[in-house]
């Protein structure tokens, strides 16, 4: 009897089929072909458009993701209009900048390309809103009845006339730059969406019962104005910021718990004594806002310039006084986008901001030779001022080696050394920019990393007329690295125009502290994280003491 043929395995024998692997490799190529075709061939997606509420003739911004490099036959739909080729501005794979159409109404905006339609999100026009007229809802509360002009750059003065606004200072509250989606979270309190007028740029020019005359703050958009008083707020007009030399994006929001402490010990007195001590705060602004505070103890000045100002008096010898202060604070990565062909040549020059911010200081030294000879150079031939501080922030990366500990080093001395920490970089970098006609000033605080780790650190910002504040850090910018704090492609890109969310800010500029006692000693600090002249004044029979100011301490951040 003849033995079955016995045959091998169903997959054996797909294996020997000569076919078999041509056909394997074709599958592979074609799954493929198709995953990579779909990660390539994404349809747009709009995350947020700003502003929401505008008018023809505006330019409006769309964010988002898979736009396209360039425009390719892409298209914006606004309101059913479709912008001529001649309005669109900028167009890159994350934003688009148009002008709006003249005839588009309210509706949905939304992007077309080759590989599909995108969301929709929706689009207001300003001249469909309608105007309700009436006057204070209650007696002696604060009412504008005008605003004039109705429209204008950020840096622009408008008077803003009215009843009830008092003759002590409140605040203008203008509409903020537009925050992205993932900062727009249920239960944000409204304050995170407008910006006050700033004392720190002097905005406010007069003040008085019947008319306010305020500039366009840093960080204005088109939308809202009101004003806060202590008889309420007010009313709400709106107000067009006008030609855009650019935007700028709140991101990435984290939140903060830190502590500080000043100590006092090791006293000599007798009766008759006191001690003022001048300790910096959070500094509140629309990057680093929704500030909460408490203290321990009560403060003779709560803000005092910026600072608070605390009070001992008839110091013991043998006691410890303790000053405690803790902040729950909001802080955003600022990203910048700016037209520089949209950016004003010249500066108006009788403002107080371009006075104040381009003249030497204690902490500035843009008055020395060797400072005016380098500024001359970096300028020359060149119009933008963004052009001019952006040769100013290249000399600093270029010319400096970063080095630790060198609290003696001198600013001027730094440069014939080629050395310098982080405040060498920012004080040299506003020096030069100063001496150039770009208002700069320094910024003290610190950077956060880690387990909750801390450094002091020192950066700047340098204003564009219609545009506002941009943020550097040279140091960064330098690709200097501190333990784990995070690194980015290209910082030196990277820190010119943004800054992350983990730089936290004490002060802008110099703090002005004024000493209060005419026979008081005041003490100076040196490279602290605040910009001050005072820190300390003793005052009657305080013979001796010493003081102790820590750093601050990170409680938590999420």
């Amino acid at each position: 009897m003849e033995k079955e043929e016995k045959l091998p395995p169903i997959h054996k024998r797909i294996v020997k089929n000569r076919a078999f692997f041509p056909t394997l490799f074709f599958l592979i190529a074609v799954l493929l072909f198709g995953f990579s075709s779909q990660l390539i061939n994404r349809p747009p997606v709009i995350k947020y458009i700003a502003p929401e509420v505008g008018k023809p003739g505006e330019v409006l911004v769309i964010t988002g993701d898979n736009f396209g490099e360039t425009r390719q036959g892409g298209e914006v739909i606004l309101a059913g209009e479709r912008p001529t080729s001649d309005s669109y501005v900028e167009w890159s794979d994350e934003m688009i900048s148009v002008r709006i159409p003249p005839d588009a109404g309210s509706g949905m905006v939304y992007v077309i390309t080759r590989n599909g339609k995108s969301n929709g999100l929706l689009f207001t026009n300003r001249e469909y809103i309608p105007v309700v007229v009436q006057g204070p809802s209650n007696p002696g509360q604060p009412y504008i009845e005008n605003i004039s002009p109705t429209k204008g750059n950020v840096g622009d003065m408008i008077v803003i006339s009215g009843l009830n606004f008092g003759f002590d200072q409140g605040t203008v509250y203008f509409s903020s730059i537009f925050l992205s989606d993932e900062t727009r979270q249920a239960g944000e309190s409204l304050i995170t969406e407008y910006i006050a007028a700033s004392e720190n740029d002097f905005d406010y020019a007069n003040w008085n019962d019947r008319e306010i005359q305020v500039r366009v703050p840093d960080g204005a958009t088109s939308g809202n104005i009101f004003l806060v008083t202590d008889k309420g707020s007010s009313n709400s007009v709106y107000f067009e910021v006008t030609d855009h030399a650019g935007t700028k994006l709140l991101k990435q929001k984290r939140g903060y718990q830190i502590s500080q402490n000043v100590y006092i010990d090791n006293v000599e007195a007798e009766s008759g004594n006191s001690l003022y001590l001048w300790v910096p705060a959070i500094y509140n602004s629309l990057e680093q806002n929704n500030v909460e505070s408490i203290y321990e103890p009560e403060p003779y000045w709560d803000n005092f310039t910026g600072v608070r100002v605390y009070n001992f008096t008839d110091l013991v010898p043998g006691m410890t006084h303790n000053i405690s202060q803790t902040f729950w604070f909001d802080r955003y990565t600022v990203e910048t986008h700016i037209s520089t062909q949209n950016v004003p040549l010249k500066y108006d020059t009788s403002r107080k901001l371009f006075q104040v911010y381009t003249s030497p200081d204690y902490f500035i030294p843009s008055e020395e030779p060797v400072i005016g000879s380098i500024s001359e150079a970096l300028a020359r031939g060149v119009r933008s001022p963004y052009q001019k501080a952006k040769n100013i922030y290249q000399y600093v990366l270029n010319r400096f080696t970063f080095k630790e500990d060198l609290e003696t080093l001198n600013p001027i001395d730094a440069i014939e050394k080629r050395e310098g920490d982080s405040y060498i970089y920012s004080v040299i970098f506003c020096a030069l920019a100063r001496k150039a006609g770009i208002p700069a000033r320094p910024i003290a605080g610190f950077l956060v990393y880690g387990d909750k780790l801390i450094r002091r650190h020192f950066w700047a910002e340098f204003y564009l007329e219609g545009f506002g504040w941009v943020p550097v850090d040279p140091t960064l910018g330098d690709e200097v690295s501190f333990g784990d704090f995070p690194q980015i492609d290209n910082p030196g890109e990277y820190y010119f125009g943004n800054m992350d969310n983990q730089h936290i800010r004490f002060s802008r500029g110099i703090i002005n502290t004024t000493q209060i006692k005419p026979q008081g000693r005041t003490v100076f600090k040196e490279r602290m994280y605040s910009f001050q002249m005072i820190y300390e004044e003793a005052a009657g029979k305080l013979e001796s003491y010493n003081s102790s100011w820590r750093d601050i301490r990170v409680i938590d951040w999420w």
